[in-house]
């Protein structure tokens, strides 16, 4: 068996047939691969839809757990898994292509690499939308070369590189020896899961298809809201990635890469403090002082003007009037599109 696919599943009962029949619909033997679904304990029917296609499918699998968020249940998948390369695909999204021939076949002509990876759409669902991602790297600026290498390319190319875990086929031996598993209990938990990806891979290949399909605009994506947890959890990211690199001889180059990169939802969360209530927003900022080492790592010109705010008046006023610039800005932007609905503002996703 060369594939196995881990799908967690939590209130997708709308979306899993989608994603499901995308899986079934490749063309290579049904027992070259297995699926291997979590059901996180759903309060809908997604389970009943799973077990639907596990009743047709004999490869499908379905695991039943205590709800414990998408990183336990990634996790389980992947301890579960007998498949030479494990693929994560959340349940609300789904494969565009017939691609699982195409990773068998890179697979043998590059002798079994450590990652493999390929590209994605971003699907508007309520717009039905798809829009491709053009990518700033090809497959001749990173054959064969090792993760570290890898990194540093894509990084200097492309610096806010996204860490989507389901934008690879990883070997299950790499994944085991390393124990890169999960770091439950946080959101964003791809920054701190990802770039350990390349960081032990001897040798990463591209697979230049858009095989995923990354559904937006879907109401009660947990990255798509604004609440204090959204904003605290990827703080703790480039913390704890600084703590992962210094057993693995990565070079102050790339660490200064992945931290700047890893550091950028540190400012922008004071953009966002304004949603926030009172006691929420005090607690942010205790969270962005606790954390003030990464204002070392700015990326862009909106980290450049955050650092430059909390350099001159310190955090809380840095906050405070950041709070206040937003407030102005939602004021002109309503005179001009209408009433939004702020709390379904996608800034997560894509920032």
């Amino acid at each position: 068996m060369k594939l196995s696919i881990i799908i967690p599943v939590y209130n997708v009962e709308d979306f899993l047939s989608v994603c499901l029949d995308s899986v079934v619909m490749q063309s290579v033997p049904m027992m070259s691969y297995e699926v291997i679904i979590i059901n996180d304990c759903s309060p809908d029917q997604s389970l009943a839809v799973a077990e639907k296609y596990q009743a047709q499918y004999p490869q499908i699998k379905i695991i039943s757990q205590e709800n414990g968020g998408i990183a336990a249940a990634r996790n389980t998948g992947m301890k579960a898994a007998t498949g030479d390369y494990i693929l994560l695909l959340d349940s609300d999204d789904f494969y565009s292509v017939d691609f699982f021939a195409d990773l068998y076949q890179m697979i043998e002509e590059y002798s079994s690499p450590d990652l493999i990876m390929f590209d994605f759409n971003y699907f508007y669902s309520q717009d039905n939308l798809h829009e491709p991602v053009h990518q700033v790297f090809n497959a001749e600026h990173i054959e064969s070369m090792t993760g570290k290498d890898v990194l540093a390319q894509i990084l200097s190319k492309e610096p806010l590189f996204s860490w989507y875990p389901w934008r690879y086929a990883i070997k299950r031996k790499m994944i085991e020896e390393n124990d890169l598993f999960f770091v439950k209990n946080r959101n964003y938990e791809d920054m701190m899961w990802t770039p350990l990806l390349y960081l032990h891979a001897d040798q990463v290949v591209y697979l230049e298809i858009p095989a995923v399909e990354y559904r937006l605009q879907r109401p009660g994506q947990i990255t798509g809201t604004i609440s204090y947890k959204n904003l605290v959890d990827p703080i703790f990211a480039p913390t704890y990635l600084k703590g992962k690199m210094n057993s693995l001889h990565v070079s102050a180059e790339l660490e200064n890469k992945i931290l700047r990169n890893t550091a950028n939802k540190y400012f922008t969360a004071p953009f966002y403090a304004g949603y926030l209530t009172t006691n929420e927003r005090i607690q942010l900022i205790h969270v962005l002082i606790d954390n003030k080492d990464l204002l070392n790592y700015t990326s862009s010109s909106l980290s450049k003007m955050v650092y430059v705010l909390v350099k001159c008046l310190g955090f809380k006023y840095a906050v405070n009037v950041i709070k206040w610039g937003m407030k102005v800005y939602q004021l002109i932007k309503l005179k001009k599109e209408g009433t939004p609905n702020e709390k379904n503002i996608i800034f997560c996703k894509r920032f």
